[in-house]
C-alpha cells in the first residue's frame, strides 16, 4: 500500500515539476477561451567596466525594476530577420531599455557581428546612451535557432560587444537569448 501511495504521489507532482522547472525560452498560455497564446521572453546580460547585470524579460509582466514589459516583437521576411525588447516606462516616445537584433537574412545558423561588414547588428539604448555592435572592433554572433510561422516564435541567441556611439572606448558585452512572438 506504501509503494502505491508513493508512485501516486510521485505521478501527480510530475507535472508540476515539468511545469515549474520549464523555462528559459518562450511558451504558451491558456487566453480562457480554449486557444493558447506564444509568451514571448529575452534573457540579457551585459557586463562592462561599471555594470553587471542579468535579466529576464517576460512581455506582459512585471519585471525587477516594477515597469510592465510590454513591447517584445519581431518579423522574419526571406531577406531580414527583426528582433527588439523595449522595457521600462516610455518617457517622450523612448524606452529605459531597447535592445534591438537586425540580422540580414533568415536561414537557420550564426551571423557575425562587428566593423567588417558583419551580417548582424545589435544595438542597445538605455539611459539616452546608445551601444552598438557596429562600432565594436570584437567579433560577437547572433545565433537564429528556429523561425516560427507568424504566430509562432523567433528563437535565438546573441554575444556581441557594443561600443557608446559617441565614445569609443565605453563598450559593454551583450549576450542572452530570446523566444519572440513573430508578429509578421
Amino acid at each position: 500500500m506504501k509503494k502505491i501511495m508513493q508512485w501516486a504521489l510521485a505521478a501527480l507532482m510530475a507535472p508540476v515539476m515539468l511545469i515549474a522547472c520549464g523555462g528559459g525560452g518562450g511558451g504558451t498560455a491558456a487566453t480562457g477561451n480554449g486557444s493558447t497564446e506564444v509568451i514571448s521572453t529575452m534573457a540579457v546580460n551585459i557586463s562592462g567596466p561599471a555594470v553587471n547585470s542579468s535579466a529576464t524579460y517576460t512581455q506582459g509582466v512585471t519585471n525587477a525594476n516594477g515597469y510592465l514589459d510590454p513591447l517584445l516583437n519581431s518579423h522574419a521576411t526571406a531577406t531580414l530577420t527583426y528582433v527588439s525588447l523595449c522595457s521600462g516606462r516610455v518617457t517622450s516616445g523612448q524606452c529605459d531599455l531597447l535592445i534591438t537584433i537586425v540580422v540580414q537574412d533568415s536561414a537557420l545558423q550564426s551571423y557575425p557581428t562587428s566593423t567588417s561588414n558583419p551580417q548582424a547588428k545589435v544595438s542597445y539604448i538605455t539611459g539616452g546612451q546608445t551601444y552598438s555592435s557596429v562600432f565594436s572592433a570584437s567579433a560577437g554572433t547572433v545565433t537564429l535557432n528556429a523561425i516560427g510561422a507568424v504566430g509562432g516564435t523567433i528563437d535565438g541567441a546573441f554575444n556581441t560587444e557594443v561600443v557608446l556611439t559617441t565614445n569609443t572606448t565605453d563598450t559593454r558585452r551583450l549576450y542572452g537569448t530570446f523566444s519572440v512572438k513573430r508578429d509578421y
